[in-house]
């Protein structure tokens, strides 16, 4: 089980991974070839976050935002990964909704 203080630390942390993911989800350029180091930055996050949400109890204050926080990186994930695998007209739409899932999951776990 976490701290409070560790739990506030992963937060700020956890934040910053994800901003940093929009970021590089917002500057993709049209090469597929960008898009697979994003879907493991991705899917690396959200175990990390996984892991950390199955160890918070459910009656901690914490529980719900991380647990939105995962819910919205699993959602941004999904329609990241639609976009690897679809035409090119469609991919903005599926990397508009993953940002949006992104900025969903940091505005959870600012707040």
């Amino acid at each position: 089980m976490y701290s409070d203080d560790q739990l506030q630390d992963m937060r700020f942390q956890f934040s910053r991974a994800l901003e940093d993911l929009r970021r590089q989800i917002q500057a993709f350029t049209g090469d597929k070839n960008e898009l697979w180091p994003i879907y493991d930055g991705l899917s690396a996050q959200l175990h990390e976050l996984g892991q950390v949400v199955w160890q918070i109890p459910s009656s901690s204050v914490w529980n719900q935002p991380y647990t939105a926080a995962v819910n919205d990186l699993d959602q941004a994930t999904q329609q990241f990964a639609y976009a690897q695998g679809d035409n090119d007209e469609q991919r903005p739409h599926y990397l508009a909704q993953a940002v949006d899932f992104l900025n969903q999951a940091v505005s959870t776990l600012a707040n």
